[in-house]
């Protein structure tokens, strides 16, 4: 079959070659799965008093990032929607200390303003620093659609912007209480 020919069927169509993982594609994977956990434990840990529904989303978090790779062959949910895997290093299969210590690179990540993900912008094989910790790296197992690709990115770009807005209104909001009493005071000040 020459470059000009198309593929009769699938078994002559050329096979997709994992490739490294995108860091807008790993970004919209992780607001996913965030997503989920952050859904799973409102749901579940919800009528519980208030410092057990925080110690109970951060287990929900650390169950879900550190058995669900191991389950599921190296992704998760939103792994899963963007074509995405977790691989070890040396090609292994996961196991539950590999994600352990992969969680525990996230949270490295995060301390000095979420600069360990940006990592995966820059550095070879688009590893960020908790692929380094834990000696995984993720790989594009799956070609995705235009579409989706979009979406996903979209969620990378559009929910931290939302976290963002949410935290910025709750700031703001308290500074101005009560708007419709001073609007009314405001009208009353105005008829005299």
């Amino acid at each position: 079959m020459d470059e000009t020919t198309a593929p009769q069927s699938v078994e002559d169509a050329p096979a997709w070659t994992p490739v490294a993982g995108g860091f807008w594609l790993r970004g919209g994977a992780y607001m996913i799965d965030s997503l989920v956990v952050s859904i799973v434990g409102a749901l579940v840990f919800f009528p519980a008093p208030a410092p057990v529904q925080t110690a109970g989303r951060i287990l929900t978090a650390v169950a879900y990032f550190t058995f669900v790779p191991v389950l599921w062959n190296g992704r998760t949910l939103g792994k899963s929607a963007a074509g995405l895997a977790i691989v070890r290093e040396d090609g292994g299969p996961l196991s539950h200390l590999t994600t352990v210590l992969r969680y525990v690179g996230y949270l490295l990540s995060l301390l000095p303003l979420g600069l360990g993900f940006f990592a995966a912008a820059f550095t070879k094989n688009k590893r960020a620093l908790h692929d380094f910790v834990a000696g995984t790296r993720v790989l594009q197992i799956k070609e995705i659609g235009l579409t989706r690709r979009i979406c996903v990115i979209a969620l990378a770009i559009l929910l931290p912007l939302v976290a963002v807005a949410g935290i910025a209104a709750g700031i703001a909001i308290p500074r101005y209480p009560h708007p419709q009493a001073r609007a009314a005071a405001g009208a009353q000040e105005a008829r005299r």
